[in-house]
């Protein structure tokens, strides 16, 4: 056995034995070396020997993003790149591509554990978010609505035996009435806010139709809504989680793309439903949509759910052009 042969022998015994996957090509893209982690991790089921000498971007047509950018590699010139979090088939994959003497160096780590763990832990923080939203929408309900009731009657009561009083004293407890009123529509508003009793007496239809004409009152923003295929309830942690994603891709549409009108539509379809929220505002840079929602609180807790749900989540925008947000689930029976 010459020097050359024992050394690739040694170098295929490390690439076997590391926890991630590794794939070497050479100038223009072919496999020269891999290991089987690599195709555990990409989904091929061929032995190593027969994926040798053939085109790594053959294997990479459910994975769009990497493809592309080993594709500019080979044919525009090497260069390090790193693509984290790639969902593909049941796994998250991270790749971490570099230049080697004669071709490129791709290594893969499945990261399924890490990300599960990590959904998991963004779950169990928004369920405790609304369990406590339901703590505190009923200590609102349960205590302080009713003591605004008992106030208003007793401020009711004072009024009936100031009739003989000065007018600047009648005028001052107007303004008191005005003000228990005021804070009373804020309480209810809060409580509902906090957890809406149309989601949970009537459904997300009519929650969301709800909303959507609280927020047209306000006479700064038309909102269209539409639905449709909805002959019965859904699963109320479907509805709750649906309800949120559209509280918060509207809240966005208002606090951040200015926009003048918006439409939403719920559409149920045999065993998918759809929402897709709409606006005409500034848009933004569509090459900033994987970082916003990476780093966006709002927009991760919108992937979080939509994840839970085995959904898909997808945002369509151009600069000037508004944004074109989509969730799509699949209901499980």
């Amino acid at each position: 056995m010459n020097t050359y042969t024992e050394a690739y022998e040694f170098l295929v015994s490390i690439m076997g034995s590391v926890p991630y996957g590794i794939i070497a090509t050479d100038m223009d893209g072919y496999i020269t070396m891999t290991n089987e982690q690599s195709l555990q991790c990409l989904g091929i089921s061929l032995p190593i020997g027969n994926v040798l000498e053939t085109h790594l971007t053959e294997y990479l047509e459910d994975i769009p993003d990497l493809k592309e950018k080993l594709e500019k590699c080979f044919d525009k010139g090497r260069a390090i790149f790193e693509l984290n979090e790639i969902h593909h088939q049941d796994k998250y994959l991270s790749f971490h591509a570099k230049p080697i003497l004669n071709g490129m160096l791709l290594s893969i780590n499945d990261v399924t554990e890490n990300r599960n763990s990590r959904d998991a832990a963004t779950l169990a923080l928004l369920e405790g978010q609304e369990t406590e939203r339901q703590r505190l929408a009923k200590e609102i309900h349960d205590g302080i609505g009713p003591l605004m009731s008992t106030i208003r009657m007793n401020l009711d009561a004072v009024k009936s035996k100031l009739s003989d009083a000065p007018e600047k004293t009648q005028q001052q407890v107007g303004t008191m009435d005005d003000l228990i009123q005021t804070v009373a529509a804020d309480i209810r508003s809060i409580s509902h806010a906090l957890m809406p009793g149309a989601l949970i007496d009537f459904g997300l239809v009519q929650a969301l139709k709800g909303l959507c004409d609280k927020i047209n009152q306000s006479e700064l923003v038309k909102i269209e809504f539409h639905h449709r295929g909805f002959t019965e309830r859904l699963d109320s942690n479907v509805e709750l989680n649906l309800y949120r994603i559209a509280q918060e891709l509207l809240n966005n549409a208002l606090k951040y793309a200015k926009a003048k009108e918006i439409v939403v539509q719920l559409i149920k379809r045999k065993e998918e439903v759809m929402l897709t929220v709409e606006d005409d505002g500034v848009g933004f840079d569509a090459h900033k949509i994987k970082n916003i929602l990476q780093n966006g609180i709002g927009m991760r807790n919108i992937k979080t759910r939509i994840d839970v749900m085995g959904g898909e989540f997808t945002i369509d925008t151009q600069v000037g052009k508004g944004v074109h947000a989509t969730a799509e689930i699949i209901l499980i029976k």
